[in-house]
């Protein structure tokens, strides 16, 4: 038998596509966070989260008002605090995709 996933197309054949990472429990929690220092309410957004800390960056999406975004937010987690990031030229986006590569020596 297949040690990988399956889909709709039957088993991935994926047991090679790296290592597994455990389920880990989660606890959901509302942050007290003035409404001007947090990403607004959003779908179709791009999320990665960083080497190290695990710190989560978060790209476009479409807002509340049907539009989508150029806006960049870091949270940090320990401080559980979020950062808008300073971009310049960023296309707005929304229902698209994110993946970070971190080379060998973590630049």
């Amino acid at each position: 038998a297949n040690a990988g996933g399956s889909g709709s197309g039957g088993e991935l054949n994926d047991e090679g596509a790296g290592p597994r990472v455990p389920f880990v429990s989660v606890e959901w929690c509302v942050q007290n966070v003035p409404t001007e220092s947090r990403p607004g309410p959003r779908w179709g957004h791009a999320a990665v989260t960083l080497p190290g800390g695990g710190d989560l960056l978060v790209f476009g999406g479409t807002n509340e008002y049907l539009s989508a975004s150029a806006e960049v937010w870091r949270f940090e987690i320990l401080p559980r605090r979020w950062h808008r990031v300073s971009t310049e030229g960023c296309p707005a986006l929304s229902a698209h995709s994110a993946s970070l590569v971190v080379s060998p020596d973590g630049a």
